[in-house]
């Protein structure tokens, strides 16, 4: 339908991006990121089309082009929940680019925005990272724990991290900056 009413109507922002939503559920996300570029472009102001955008580049694997739409959108809102959103996602995107400094500033943005955003990313990689563990991701759910103040268990986090790949550099420093002598 939506392919019927572009040929239709020629340049038409909504139709691209209803499109592109199409495509993406029924897991076509390289024939959607061309209906989401194309929404994007046609309405470059509006925040919500680099998110649709930045969440089709991701599942594509196109993380730096993710990371800028993100970024773009983030530029472009003023509403707390979307940029909260947005900082989450570029939290995890930095984190599997090793940009930790990157990951641990957006983390840091989640939880200043919108608190309870933190705590419920922090219950969704707990869980993730419990079903299945990797060094990376638990430096991340211990970088988010850590700038929610939650010290505990961010070392147990780190600790965790180091456990599953010892030859992860950020995860030493981070786990050696909150030991007790060391704040």
């Amino acid at each position: 339908m939506w392919a019927h009413t572009l040929a239709v109507t020629g340049p038409n922002p909504i139709a691209e991006k209803n499109l592109g939503d199409a495509l993406h559920a029924l897991g076509r996300h390289e024939d959607a990121l061309l209906h989401f570029q194309n929404a994007a472009t046609m309405q470059s102001t509006d925040p919500a089309r680099h998110i649709d955008l930045a969440e089709d580049l991701t599942e594509c694997g196109r993380v730096p082009g993710a990371v800028a739409e993100y970024e773009e959108a983030i530029r472009l809102t003023a509403e707390p929940a979307s940029q909260a959103r947005s900082y989450g996602s570029l939290a995890i995107l930095y984190g599997e680019l090793g940009e930790y400094s990157k990951a641990r500033e957006s983390y840091r943005e989640v939880v200043r925005i919108d608190p309870q955003l933190g705590d419920e990313m922090i219950r969704n990689l707990s869980r993730a990272f419990a079903a299945n563990p990797s060094g990376g991701g638990y430096l991340s759910l211990g970088m988010l724990l850590e700038v929610a103040g939650r010290i505990l268990d961010a070392r147990i986090a780190y600790q965790q991290a180091l456990k599953l790949d010892p030859t992860l550099v950020e995860a030493r420093q981070s786990l050696d900056a909150i030991e007790p002598g060391n704040r």
